[in-house]
């Protein structure tokens, strides 16, 4: 009696052992999917929030657009034409947002040295602006 009793535990050993085995690889490796696939929604999720939104601005006249947005709207343009116009404008309303800031230097800001630097700024930059402006009418880029 003892004999089978021991034989009977032994194959309910080795039966539930064989069952352990089963089962740890079973739901062990699944674990390890979840992960990767989480893994892998975690990077696409990741791609996309680094995707740039469309700008908001007028992409023609500059108006609302950063410097980065103008900076991107240039590197897609491949017509020269196009380039010279777009450029032509994003840098004159650079220039004169730039001016307009220096103006405020003058009035609010309590330091000679930023007040000297701004009206050097704008002393620079207005024959820069004309010379652009005079372009844009000479070439056709301007409607004025």
């Amino acid at each position: 009696m003892h004999k089978k009793t021991l034989i009977f535990g032994i194959i309910l050993g080795l039966s539930s052992a064989l069952a352990g085995i089963y089962i740890w690889n079973t739901f062990a490796s699944k674990p390890a999917s979840n992960q990767q696939q989480a893994t892998q929604q975690t990077t696409e999720k990741t791609v996309t929030e680094f995707i740039q939104p469309a700008p908001e601005g007028d992409l023609n006249s500059g108006d609302g657009l950063t410097p980065v947005e103008m900076f991107t709207e240039l590197q897609k343009v491949s017509d020269p034409e196009e380039f010279n116009r777009k450029y032509m404008t994003y840098m004159i309303l650079l220039k004169n947002t730039e001016g307009g800031m220096a103006k405020l230097v003058e009035s609010k800001s309590n330091r000679s040295e930023l007040k000297n630097q701004a009206i050097q700024s704008s002393e620079a930059d207005r024959p820069y602006v004309q010379n652009m402006l005079q372009w844009q009418r000479l070439w056709g880029y301007t409607d004025h």
